[in-house]
């Protein structure tokens, strides 16, 4: 699934996300996706992109992929939360970031700022925003300030393409994905 966006904001339970609940055992890849809903949720696995990439199933492999993507929106949770996904399992994601505020409701276990990892899961080249988030740890992700992550520096030496078509980095801003032009999130 490639080029898609939700703005739309979530309530549920458990395996919530902004753009995705969960992804469970065939073959997924997301790219050039984004999220900017609110997102608020009483279970674990809470994400402002997805709830839960790779859980559930059997699969032992990590198969699921999503790169170029990012997560705007707001988070309330209880478990298992991150401003882009509650957990990364059985799956790779890249090149992709998240900025909006976490508001735990009740702290029962792990709160990160990008996302938290288990079962195989990795992310690289990925982001978050320290200072809106409001969140100083992440099992998966770099932590960033404000300013940093609208310096395109911070973005073009980790694998954020500006070439070939994926990112749009513009000093003062967040990265946004080039075929976003026109469309307002």
């Amino acid at each position: 699934m490639n080029k898609n966006y939700a703005t739309g904001d979530v309530i549920g339970v458990t395996g919530t996300g902004g753009f995705v609940g969960q992804t469970h055992d065939d073959r997924i890849t997301l790219d050039s996706n984004y999220a900017t809903g609110k997102v608020r949720a009483t279970g674990d696995n809470v994400g402002g992109f997805a709830g839960c990439i790779g859980c559930g199933g059997n699969s032992l492999v990590a198969s699921h992929i999503v790169k170029n993507s990012y997560a705007r929106g707001n988070l309330e949770a209880n478990s298992i939360a991150g401003g882009f996904a509650g957990a990364i399992a059985r799956a790779t994601v890249s090149t992709s970031y998240a900025i909006g505020k976490i508001t735990v409701i009740t702290a029962k276990r792990e709160f990160n700022g990008f996302a938290f990892l288990r079962d195989g899961g990795t992310a690289t080249n990925t982001f978050w925003d320290k200072q809106t988030s409001e969140m100083t740890s992440s099992a998966a992700g770099t932590g960033k300030t404000s300013l940093e992550m609208k310096t395109p520096a911070t973005f073009s030496g980790a694998g954020f393409v500006t070439t070939t078509g994926f990112w749009s980095l513009k000093t003062g801003s967040y990265p946004r994905l080039n075929w976003e032009a026109g469309v307002t999130p």
